[in-house]
């Protein structure tokens, strides 16, 4: 982006893009974590700002600032969806147990993507696994591609708590 088109005090084009396709959907436990995560944010900016003296903190000050504005922004559009209390197919917020043909198990939970996490197998709604298992019961079969591979997966169980 040009700068002559931003206030550079209030804009790092070095910092990588927080833009998202799709809306904020979140679950109830996904909405305090990044409700809290943002609560970090915000006293995380307020402590470096009154550092005025210390170069690194206020070289941290821009990306503080974009996080906080960006999650402020996200937060407060956020649509919290509540989990069905026992689901007979895969919706949103459902944890999602899957077996292999090689008898490994697979466990998911369907999230928006503002609260995807693939270390925690938190998986966007709108990836590629996600709208493959979207409307699924017990029983019903799917694909996967996995690092180049196609594994073929049965949803085993469905249910709104791991």
């Amino acid at each position: 982006m040009s700068r002559a088109f931003v206030n550079e005090e209030h804009y790092d084009d070095s910092l990588p893009s927080l833009v998202r396709q799709h809306p904020c959907y979140l679950t109830t436990s996904g909405y305090l974590r990044l409700s809290e995560q943002l609560r970090q944010y915000q006293q995380d900016y307020l402590r470096l700002q009154q550092q005025r003296d210390n170069l690194e903190a206020q070289r941290q000050l821009p990306r503080l600032r974009q996080l906080r504005d960006f999650w402020q922004q996200r937060l407060t559009s956020a649509k919290v969806i509540e989990v069905p209390a026992q689901p007979s197919q895969v919706s949103f917020g459902c944890w999602v147990q899957c077996l292999d043909q090689q008898g490994h198990r697979w466990q998911f939970q369907l999230v928006g993507e503002d609260e995807a996490d693939p270390n925690h197998w938190r998986i966007s709604l709108f990836s590629p696994l996600g709208q493959s298992l979207l409307a699924k019961q017990c029983g019903d079969q799917l694909l996967w591609q996995r690092d180049g591979q196609r594994l073929e997966l049965e949803v085993i169980n469905i249910s709104n708590t791991l």
